[in-house]
């Protein structure tokens, strides 16, 4: 990746305003390699055994070169400055898992448990440097984050069907996560050259976090009418330590997730259907980081260990139709209310320097609807096109002060797929997202195409795929946020697309299950989707 960055900033006290404006270039890169494989085992003709392992590492990096100027008001001389800093971050992943499945007589009814086992090594260094006209290093930082992390996932799931057209399905989930975390920063001496150690920015810190859920569904069908309701409960522990300092933070709660779903079968292949769901977004692991760290020369970082996870209610009505020639035609109404909206909070630590923290502000909710349609011109060319309108709000409080924020969104999708014969597929996807609002400032909005190329060789088992996403280089993102004392505007602009290349080689039959590839790092071979 690379690209073009430009940010304005401006903090007040003491009726001096300091004014800081920087232009400047970024590239970004990465390279990762994984190799899975499994075996299943058939013990008896009713019992499985799967066993299975993914072994893989990654390695990214990038540099950032920008071109500083600082005055004030009442006015000073202005200053120039160059920065650079460059980071790289990366580490080894293994993964095991252990699958067994009972089949009993009644169709249908099946106990199957799994335990997986996953450990992966991190180190992340960070170097930024801030140069004067005359060329000389005015002020620097090394920073140096390692460490193991260790997860261990237990889960039982029992199927019983009961009638025809019912079941009731229960299970047991255990989550026991541990994460060490050496962080170490150095700043330059300028009398010396050299990068002294600073203990007062430098932790040991550990993570653990344990949760474990019960839950069940009941689902049937009635005539036209299918119902499932379902209830799930969950307790979380999460304690956090800094090792040596005498500081720890605790979280120690139960969560109930209860879902209804309704479905009616009408004339003509229609289908109305409606639902209520509970969801949790859980916390980010840097989020927590209880401790200050320094970024650049105008950036200081610290986590929140106090946040809670974001909890989403959500509500939806919805009408399908399905025509003979495959095509389908959806529409969605759903309002979304999100508890304990997490941010992030930006604020001045000292003239010319912001510290940027998270912090649970409050609420959003989301009113609208979402229309799909999916087409098949021909036989070898498949179109979903989707779009989304919707009424969104902010409110709560930051930094002591309440704010309530508004916007009308939307955004649109149009995907295109191509079968060029039997080995080869093609992706040609266009997304546009709406400007926005956010918690301290509001957000411009984009668009981006994508273009993906996957050609499959020796009968499928070697496979090259060809991703440009952003072809158009329309994918930059402009942003402003303000609060007590400061105002920033950032603005990034891609050169050139992001182009990946992967090849995957298929010793047998073997299929990877998708969500664990993605929980360890994977990458879907066709993945173009909207994120960038």
């Amino acid at each position: 990746r690379f690209g073009e960055s430009t940010t304005k900033n401006e903090t007040t006290k003491d009726d001096t305003t300091r004014y800081i404006y920087s232009n400047g270039d970024f590239e970004r890169s990465g390279a990762r390699w994984s190799v899975r494989g499994g075996i299943d085992y058939s013990i008896t003709p009713r019992d499985v055994i799967s066993v299975g392992a993914n072994l893989g590492s990654r390695s990214f990096g990038g540099d950032n070169t920008q071109l500083y100027q600082q005055w004030t008001n009442p006015a000073t001389i202005s200053q120039k400055y160059t920065s650079y800093e460059e980071s790289e971050r990366g580490g080894d992943y293994i993964t095991t898992n252990l699958d067994y499945t009972h089949n009993f007589a009644k169709k249908g009814h099946t106990l199957a448990s799994q335990f997986i086992f996953e450990r992966s090594n991190s180190n992340d260094e960070a170097l930024s440097n801030l140069w004067d006209e005359l060329g000389n290093i005015s002020s620097g930082q090394k920073a140096i984050e390692k460490g193991p992390e260790t997860e261990y996932r237990f889960k039982l799931d029992y199927t019983l069907p009961l009638f025809e057209k019912s079941k009731i399905e229960a299970g047991y989930q255990a989550r026991l996560e541990t994460e060490e975390a050496e962080n170490n920063m150095s700043q330059y001496n300028t009398t010396t050259g050299a990068y002294d150690f600073q203990p007062l920015f430098s932790h040991d810190i550990e993570y653990n976090t344990n949760i474990h859920s019960l839950y069940s569904t009941y689902s049937g069908e009635a005539g036209k009418l299918g119902y499932q309701a379902g209830l799930r409960g969950e307790y979380t522990y999460r304690f956090i330590e800094l090792l040596g300092e005498d500081k720890e933070f605790e979280l120690n709660r139960w969560d109930f997730y209860p879902t209804l779903h309704l479905s009616y079968a009408l004339p003509a292949e229609q289908q109305l259907m409606t639902s209520y769901t509970r969801r949790v977004s859980r916390t980010r692991g840097f989020y927590l980081e209880p401790f200050l760290t320094w970024e650049d020369a105008y950036n200081v970082r610290q986590g929140n260990p106090n946040l809670k996870p974001e909890y989403i209610d959500s509500y939806e009505l919805s009408y399908q139709k399905k025509f003979k020639n495959g095509n389908v035609f959806s529409a969605d109404l759903y309002y979304r209310i999100t508890n304990n909206k997490i941010e992030r909070i930006r604020s001045v630590y000292e003239p010319n320097v912001f510290l940027n923290s998270v912090d649970n502000v409050g609420k959003d909710y989301s009113f609208g609807t979402e229309l799909m349609f999916g087409i098949d011109p021909t036989r070898w060319w498949h179109i979903d096109l989707m779009g989304n309108l919707y009424d969104y709000r902010q409110e709560g409080v930051i930094l002591g002060e309440k704010f309530d924020k508004n916007s009308f969104n939307w955004n649109a999708r149009f995907n295109n797929t191509f079968k060029l014969g039997r080995w080869t597929r093609v992706q040609l996807n266009g997304m546009y997202n709406s400007p926005t609002v956010t918690a301290q400032g509001s957000a411009e909005g984009f668009m981006m195409t994508s273009l993906a190329v996957k050609q499959d060789f020796l009968k499928g088992k070697l496979s090259l795929t060809v991703q440009m996403r952003d072809l158009l280089r329309t994918a930059g993102h402009e942003m402003e946020s303000e609060g007590p004392g400061f105002y920033t505007y950032r603005k990034f602009r891609p050169d050139w697309p992001y182009i990946s290349a992967t090849i995957s080689i298929k010793l047998n039959n073997y299929r990877p299950d998708r969500k664990r590839s993605q929980q360890n790092g994977g990458m879907d071979d066709m993945d173009m989707g909207g994120e960038f």
